[in-house]
């Protein structure tokens, strides 16, 4: 008899999460069994590409103390080249910049393809983020829409869900970048509209 009950609860064990009505949460060797979707869901969590907007005006400055007014066209952290367009297109080595700031006043390409002037009318949604330390390659610039790929520590999984609620139906502006070439990092400041 005492063997009959050893068993019993043991079948009861094992099988009480089933009758409960609870399953196990998703662990890494799921993913090989079906729950690849519930295994993706949680990696998006603790990262995302969240759309960023670049107004068309900026002021460049340079380590040695220069400054370049014109539209940033292009950032390739992998060519290390920042192309500014003026008078005419000139590139710079992203170690000779020091900062990117761009205009409060000027038109904005947002993430749905409208163009806006902020400033003109066109109020904050949120206020400003600072997302660092960014690695260079986290960052990505093309025709004035890019994407900063978010991550721990630059946020914690808590605020990567809220950046991206608000992401969903407004656009972040980029106020400023700061580089820190020695360290190969930069910092974004955003701003909701």
């Amino acid at each position: 008899m005492k063997a009959f009950l050893n068993i019993l609860v043991v079948a009861l064990v094992a099988t009480a999460p089933q009758l409960g009505g609870c399953s196990r949460a998703s662990s890494g060797n799921d993913v090989g069994r079906g729950n690849l979707p519930a295994a993706q869901a949680q990696a998006k969590v603790d990262e995302a590409l969240v759309p960023v907007a670049l107004p068309n005006l900026a002021v460049v400055s340079l380590k040695n103390g220069d400054k370049i007014d014109g539209k940033v066209a292009e950032i390739d952290t992998k060519s290390q080249k920042l192309l500014i367009q003026g008078e005419k297109t000139t590139p710079y080595s992203l170690s000779q910049v020091e900062k990117i700031e761009f205009s409060k006043n000027a038109v904005v390409y947002k993430t749905d393809g409208r163009q806006v002037v902020r400033g003109d009318g066109v109020a904050a949604a949120g206020v400003q983020q600072i997302w660092k330390p960014l690695q260079l390659d986290d960052f990505h610039l093309q025709q004035g829409k890019g994407e900063v790929k978010l991550k721990p520590p630059v946020v914690d999984k808590d605020e990567l869900k809220g950046i991206l609620a608000v992401s969903k139906n407004r656009s972040f502006v980029v106020d400023e970048i700061q580089f820190d070439w020695q360290n190969r990092t930069m910092a974004i400041k955003a701003t909701p509209y």
